[in-house]
């Protein structure tokens, strides 16, 4: 079948402007006319060739397992836009079609058809092309994380997202309303051999027509690619599932030990245990992650959901950086905001929410948490300066610091490197308090696209992303090796979650989709044991995100009552999660309606006051 779409591919298009040159022309002679259709063949296909791999950025159509439907409809799309344009070249070079001017009347009217034709096609442009980006650059994006794209603040971000928003489909759009702009304005009148075939009023309409066109078929793309049926769910059809399931935390049910442990908490971006081998549950046929998968022969705790290496199911409300935060800083999915905003931009995250961080905040930690990049970026300097955090180590703390230059901006802020090296001095720096820490930290070198190669990562492997994780996994490993070289790990429980599914679309093409991908896990010296979780079932545990809440929390030997906090459930205890209650279809759609518990108690909360430090009092703590 894809042979005979390449043969397709590269024959209709070029015989068709090919036989249509041919018929205007006239030509007579037999031989020159399969001369002429055989060089348009050649320059059509030509042409389209160069726009597929300049433009389109797909170096596939010399493989002939490319050819299958979409990329042989976008293909002979191209190929005959390409031809009719170069007819229209050819026939304009011989003085056969002439394009003139024509005088036009502009009406009130006729100014208000055009401005409401142009509002359309940029409105369609926008949400076709916008859409087309997202699921190209980003994948299939859910619906919650577009709408607290456009409710949480974006400064501080990687550049490089950005820049190929304007270098694609900005200009993209502005191409196409540009044209259709010229199409409305320009009095044009199209003859063919000295006889007016087109006339002004009829561009002017077809223009118009096309605009609507553009519109609808924005919307219908933007409609079905980004789920918005569900973003109209999640504002309208009404669930009582987390008001019904929620466990608020308190002093009744959280119950610490004399002796508190620490807590060092390390975000791995983009962590999966589909970078394992085969043979412990991975994906790769060498694995990727050898140096932090090795911490479990030495007895660290992972959870997964099969028998070998595995973890959570990714649901609705976890699949970006500060979602997956939430989910396990605060045990609940983040939701769309209903009624203005509460994702960072005032000053407030979820102050309806208690999390592990407001927890140790009341028991009296030194709580940092740590970032290559700008905490602004997603809310998350409101999310952490609200809730219980005394020290937020960013990209412009390290400004601020003198750490590094004023203008420094690598990736998302500074390297990975760097990152290690100030946390192991804030490290040593809150051991050195007397108090019991909290440090929470992200990385950044294996975030989406590609990953960023520090110069003395291995080549070690194909794929520049594969030497990043590689790479990655072994800075994280020699860093926990330092904490436990230091007198406070043994008192220190260190807890290693992937954030989210990596969102890399390239490096996952041609996987099984049957392949469930999940986020890597592991507890490093918890006190499960002093919590009461003798014998711990690891495999086999059909679990959220939010069920890691109260297992960070019983990993420091907390006593939880009942073994669930937030949504989550306590995965070193017996009790079953929602989703192994519940199921997880049901779970995950329910999560996804409007909840007005979330929205008043949690999300909105107006009434919830702050502390001379700007932080959350929670009174029901």
């Amino acid at each position: 079948m894809a042979v005979l779409g390449l043969l397709f591919s590269w024959l209709i298009p070029g015989c068709i402007i090919g036989v249509l040159d041919n018929l205007a022309m006239r030509r007579p002679n037999r031989v020159r006319t399969i001369g002429s259709i055989i060089v348009d063949t050649i320059a059509v296909d030509l042409l389209t060739m160069l726009i597929t791999r300049f433009v389109f950025n797909n170096d596939g159509y010399f493989v002939v397992a490319s050819y299958r439907t979409w990329f042989v409809a976008q293909f002979m799309a191209t190929a005959l836009i390409v031809g009719a344009i170069l007819l229209v070249f050819k026939f304009a070079f011989r003085g056969v079609l002439r394009i003139d001017a024509e005088g036009s009347k502009y009406t009130v009217w006729r100014i208000i058809a055009i401005v409401c034709s142009l509002i359309a096609a940029t409105l369609g442009a926008v949400l076709g092309f916008g859409s087309w980006w997202y699921r190209d650059f980003i994948g299939a994006l859910t619906p919650e994380q577009m709408m607290f794209n456009f409710f949480s603040p974006i400064s501080g971000g990687e550049n490089g997202a950005v820049n190929d928003i304007f270098a694609r489909p900005v200009l993209l759009a502005v191409c196409v309303v540009a044209f259709l702009a010229f199409l409305m304005l320009a009095p044009i009148t199209v003859t063919w051999r000295e006889r007016t075939i087109i006339r002004n009023t009829w561009v002017k309409t077809i223009a118009s027509m096309l605009a609507i066109a553009v519109l609808i078929a924005g919307a219908v793309y933007s409609w079905n690619s980004m789920h918005l049926k569900k973003v109209w769910d999640a504002y309208n059809v009404k669930s009582t599932y987390i008001a019904d399931n929620y466990v608020r935390p308190s002093t009744k049910n959280v119950h610490f030990p004399q002796q508190k442990r620490n807590l060092i908490h390390i975000y791995f971006e983009s962590a999966e245990n589909s970078y394992l081998d085969k043979a412990n549950g991975g994906y790769m046929d060498e694995n990727l992650m050898p140096d932090l998968m090795a911490f479990a022969d030495e007895g660290a705790v992972h959870f997964s959901h099969t028998d070998t290496f595995g973890g959570p199911h990714q649901i609705y409300g976890s699949s970006w950086s500060t979602a997956g935060m939430t989910n396990m800083n605060f045990g609940v999915p983040l939701k769309v905001p209903t009624d203005g905003n509460s994702y960072g931009l005032d000053g407030r995250y979820l102050p309806g929410a208690i999390g592990y961080t407001d927890l140790l905040h009341k028991q009296g930690y030194n709580e940092t948490v740590m970032f290559g990049a700008d905490a602004d970026f997603g809310g998350l300097t409101a999310f952490y300066s609200t809730h219980g955090t005394q020290k937020i180590f960013d990209h412009q703390y390290a400004i601020k610091q003198g750490l590094i230059p004023p203008n420094y901006k690598v990736w998302w802020g500074y390297e990975d490197n760097k990152l290690y090296e100030y946390a192991k001095t804030e490290l040593t720096r809150l051991a050195g308090e007397g108090k019991p820490f909290a440090f929470i930290m992200e990385n950044a070198d294996s975030h989406f696209p590609d990953g960023y190669m520090e110069p003395e990562t291995e080549h070690k492997f194909e794929q520049q992303y594969a030497n990043v994780i590689f790479h990655s996994q072994k800075q994280i490993t020699q860093f926990i090796r330092w904490i436990q070289a230091q007198p406070f790990y043994r008192n220190t429980s260190i807890v290693v979650t992937g954030d989210h599914l990596s969102m890399d679309k390239k490096f996952f093409v041609g996987w099984d989709p049957s392949y469930e991908r999940t986020t890597f896990n592991m507890f490093i010296n918890p006190a499960f044991d002093e919590a009461g979780d003798m014998n711990i079932k690891m495999h086999q545990r059909q679990y959220a995100p939010f069920d890691y809440f109260p297992t960070i929390m019983a990993s420091l030997g907390v006593k939880i009552t009942g073994d669930r906090l937030g949504l989550g459930t306590n995965l070193a205890s017996n009790t079953p999660t929602l989703i192994e209650r519940d199921g997880l279809k049901h779970v995950d759609y329910q999560l996804s309606l409007y909840s007005e518990y979330y929205a008043k108690d949690l999300l909105e909360m107006p009434n919830a006051g702050l502390d001379r430090s700007g932080r959350t009092v929670h009174s029901r703590v």
